[in-house]
């Protein structure tokens, strides 16, 4: 058996930033992580949309840049050098991640509780800790739309790795995910349709910042669509359709890839919570309270798996 004072399930964003606060308080601290390393926001999240977003940004400026008495002639869209330089940042920044992770012990394989105080990693490891911390993140929140998965689609993490700008997109979430990569699509050329189920976009900032944002993407060119009810998903020769009620009435939207973005779930699964006295939230986030705490005192949650406010 393997003991520490700390235990920090997770090595992505949250988790170091617990691992390294426990050690700097004099905690022998320990990282469990079956990788790969670097956590969703260097790999999958933050650091490469943002990359995107800089290329886009600046295809945006340059068109604008008329406004300001400047021309700007002849640009145009190398969508391969746009991937390679964001796989190349991630890379670096990734390595500079794992550089601070592997100051810890890291123990490299899936975790489980087995009781409030052991955790057993991988087959065999038994791993025991006065404290806990979890922060396993959060997954992509399966489709739930009708005939949506038989046709496919693209995710964050399949917009994240194109090569190429598809003609024309259908968003269908008004989060900050499809906000981001769906005016990333429309400014990289593709004619873009956001369904949104609610009035405007970003419904969990102030409505003032969303319905400021919904506006600022139609003179975009974006199509908002706003209170819709999506009904179903199908293929129509090279189109993707989807049918959706808004006002009372069937209409439909078309294009050649559907980017589904329409929410992330805690990533609890397999870590046997109930062995350990943890409660879940109605969300199927891990409950805690305003110090992180679970129903277990002796194990803290932080970050996606919590089901709080994802970014």
């Amino acid at each position: 058996m393997h003991r520490h004072d700390v235990v920090v399930v997770g090595a992505g964003s949250a988790g170091y930033a617990a691992a390294r606060t426990a050690r700097d308080v004099g905690c022998d601290v320990a990282l469990v992580d079956r990788g790969p390393l670097g956590g969703l926001c260097i790999l999958r999240g933050c650091m490469p949309s943002k990359a995107f977003l800089a290329s886009s940004d600046a295809l945006a400026d340059a068109r604008d840049a008329r406004e300001l008495g400047i021309g700007i002639q002849g640009f145009s869209v190398d969508m391969g050098f746009v991937e390679a330089r964001k796989r190349e940042l991630v890379r670096s920044f990734a390595e500079y991640r794992i550089e601070g992770i592997e100051a810890f012990t890291l123990y490299r394989d899936a975790a489980r509780f087995l009781s409030p105080t052991q955790l057993l990693v991988g087959e065999s490891t038994v791993v025991e800790a006065s404290k806990f911390v979890i922060a396993t993140g959060s997954s992509i929140s399966p489709p739930e739309l009708r005939g949506l998965a038989e046709i496919g689609y693209l995710d964050s993490d399949a917009v994240l790795e194109l090569e190429a700008i598809p003609e024309s997109v259908l968003v269908l979430g008004g989060g900050y995910t499809a906000c981001e990569l769906g005016q990333f699509l429309a400014r990289m050329g593709a004619r873009t349709t956001m369904l949104i189920r609610s009035g405007h976009l970003l419904t969990q900032s102030d409505d003032d910042v969303g319905e400021a944002l919904t506006h600022y993407f139609i003179e975009e060119g974006i199509d908002v669509v706003t209170q819709t009810t999506l009904l179903g998903a199908s293929q129509r020769g090279a189109d993707k359709v989807v049918r959706y009620v808004r006002a009372g009435v069937e209409h439909e939207a078309n294009g050649r890839e559907i980017f589904y973005a329409l929410g992330r779930k805690p990533d609890v699964a397999g870590l046997d919570l109930g062995r350990a006295g943890i409660a879940l939230r109605p969300d199927g986030g891990i409950a805690v309270d305003a110090y992180m705490r679970t129903s277990n005192p002796r194990v803290y949650a932080v970050g996606d798996v919590t089901g709080e406010y994802m970014l």
